[in-house]
């Protein structure tokens, strides 16, 4: 009746229900292990989908393992019965029925000696048809002190028609549960009002789950720092680089480029203030796991060329061991920071199958009040990137040939990760970018870039005699934001200006004079993007004008009101950039 050949078994009734109820004989046996590999808790499946299970510790006496599928109300459904022999190693993959309702199920697993039950492991999964997805979450206003009150806006995929349970916590704390159509996206709610590093959750469940079933397979996480004091980073965004990866250790600690990176946290790191700048303090058993890696290489391992910055400096210099400040990789190819606290020694150390590249920075050389930079600047083409470490402005020792064209995968890890201490210290900043050519596009009586000091670029065009203009997905994001289009001098015809929704309906619109007397050397929009929607004002007009529904990414077009091109060689530079 069992087919070894075959990789999956359906869940049938092979036997009468054999119940393991309360009548059934139980065997503690302390020198045996018996444990289970399948489903996580929470597990979110459509009918009809395999379940792999695989016995990782197997013990002595077990002759049968039972695999039983249960109903909500613990009623059976279907039942198998396996050698334990067949899933050992990658185990093996079971048919769930085809026909199953939406609901919440158990699996139970049983390792048997004949009658006597020897080992029990319980599972609950979910069956739903159609596809789910938490896409990301976000806290506003930035910079979250204690006892605030913030607003916390998930992006969700359900099926059209569904109504899915949202769960919030924080910590495992929980704040508020029910329907989507009750809650909606967003939730309000006052954070701690005690400094620390603080795990806002949200958990998507396709139906109403149990009351002793607290997690879903479907959470996103979004950690964020209640520092009190401080609101400056040791360095901000520069105007004219383009970030692929950047942490503020001041605020959400994601990856602000993804936020859907949301770190792992080990430990109890706090913050900390020294002057103006804000930070985050890890202990030797603190730390942050990133699942993506930090260096931005594509498939073939080759870039354009990019520079990473972190800045740390340190609490106190351990006596003895080797202590993680960074990595990222997987075990056999990765770039690393460490604390050698024998020969008090900072060490950069790069590792491959074919190539090993290490750099150090003597402890004596640093001034341990201030931050320590490392710096990683790698150009495109020569598969090598020199490597320097500062400290008070000044370079203390530059390296070459640091090998980066292999580098591809694995996690990133700040710290410790459980496995290893991380060095105690204080971080700042952490980010990876790229020079930003668009500037070298502006004409000489465009908009100054001093305008844009402490902003972020989020979209530049740079164009004469621009005969029309329609803008898609710019990103936009939360907060404010600033849409400055540069005009001079020009003929007797208008042009318009139109904010449409992702959908393409327009939500906005105004007509701007072209007139050679009057003309604006530029128009300013003001755009506020928060919980409450979209408010917008612009130099044109008086009044704040909204909201409109919260866009994630900002539409818009720029036309000649009348058809004429004439209208639009007026328009110089248009940017769009967040305060």
């Amino acid at each position: 009746m069992f087919i070894r050949n075959l990789r999956t078994i359906p869940f049938l009734i092979l036997l009468i229900f054999i119940s393991c109820s309360q009548e059934s004989p139980v065997i503690m046996n302390e020198g045996e292990g018996y444990s289970f590999e399948s489903v996580n808790d929470g597990t979110i499946l459509e009918p009809g989908s395999s379940v792999n299970v695989v016995l990782t510790e197997i013990g002595d006496r077990s002759t049968l393992v039972r695999v039983i599928l249960e109903d909500e109300l613990g009623e059976d459904i279907a039942t198998v019965e396996i050698e334990p022999d067949l899933l050992k190693g990658l185990g093996l993959p079971m048919d769930l029925p085809s026909d199953l309702e939406d609901g919440v199920y158990h699996l139970r697993f049983e390792i048997l000696d004949g009658d006597i039950l020897l080992h029990e492991e319980n599972r609950y999964l979910f069956i739903a048809s159609g596809d789910y997805e938490i896409k990301s979450l976000e806290t506003y206003p930035p910079g979250i002190k204690p006892g605030d009150n913030i607003s916390a806006r998930v992006v969700l995929s359900y099926p059209e028609g569904s109504d899915p349970w949202l769960r919030w916590s924080i910590d495992e704390t929980l704040i508020q549960e029910g329907f989507l159509s009750e809650l909606g996206l967003i939730c309000d709610l006052t954070v701690p009002d005690v400094a620390g590093v603080y795990s806002l959750q949200v958990e998507l469940f396709p139906i109403v789950p149990e009351d002793n079933q607290f997690s879903s397979s479907f959470r996103q996480s979004d950690l964020f720092v209640l520092s009190g004091e401080g609101d400056e980073s040791a360095w901000a965004f520069t105007e004219n680089r383009t970030y692929q990866y950047f942490i503020d250790f001041n605020d959400g600690m994601a990856n602000k480029m993804n936020p859907s990176d949301v770190p792992q946290l080990v430990g109890s790191p706090t913050p900390f203030t020294i002057g103006n700048y804000s930070g985050i303090s890890f202990g030797e058993e603190d730390g942050l796991i990133f699942d993506q890696y930090a260096l931005p290489l594509d498939s073939t391992g080759k870039a354009e060329g990019f520079l990473m910055s972190m800045a740390f400096s340190y609490s106190y210099l351990p006596d003895k061991g080797v202590y993680n400040i960074f990595k990222t990789g997987d075990e056999n190819t990765y770039f690393s920071v460490l604390y050698l606290a024998e020969s008090r020694e900072f060490l950069c150390e790069f590792s491959s199958y074919s190539r090993h590249f290490v750099s150090m920075l003597p402890v004596d050389q640093i001034y341990s009040s201030e931050a320590i930079y490392l710096e990683i600047d790698y150009m495109p083409g020569q598969g090598v990137a020199s490597l320097s470490w500062k400290n008070q402005g000044e370079t203390l020792v530059r390296d070459e040939g640091l090998p980066v064209s292999s580098l591809m995968e694995g996690q990133t890890v700040i710290g410790s990760n459980n496995e290893y201490l991380g060095f105690p210290m204080n971080w700042y900043t952490l980010g990876v970018s790229s020079k930003n050519e668009a500037t070298d596009l502006l004409p000489q009586d465009g908009i100054s870039n001093e305008k844009l000091n402490d902003m972020t670029l989020l979209y530049e065009k740079s164009q004469k005699r621009l005969t029309g203009l329609q803008v898609e997905n710019a990103e936009l994001g939360d907060g404010l934001a600033t849409l400055e289009i540069h005009s001079i001098q020009g003929n007797d015809d208008n042009w318009v200006f139109i904010l449409k929704s992702m959908d393409g309906q327009s939500l906005y619109s105004f007509s701007v004079p072209s007139e050679s007397e009057g003309s604006p050397e530029s128009v300013v929009i003001s755009i506020i993007n928060d919980n409450r929607g979209l408010f917008l004002s612009t130099s044109m007009d008086t009044g704040m004008n909204g909201p409109f529904e919260y866009q994630d990414l900002l539409n818009f077009e720029i036309i000649p009101e009348n058809g004429s091109p004439e209208a639009m060689d007026g328009i110089d530079v248009i940017r769009l950039f967040r305060d």
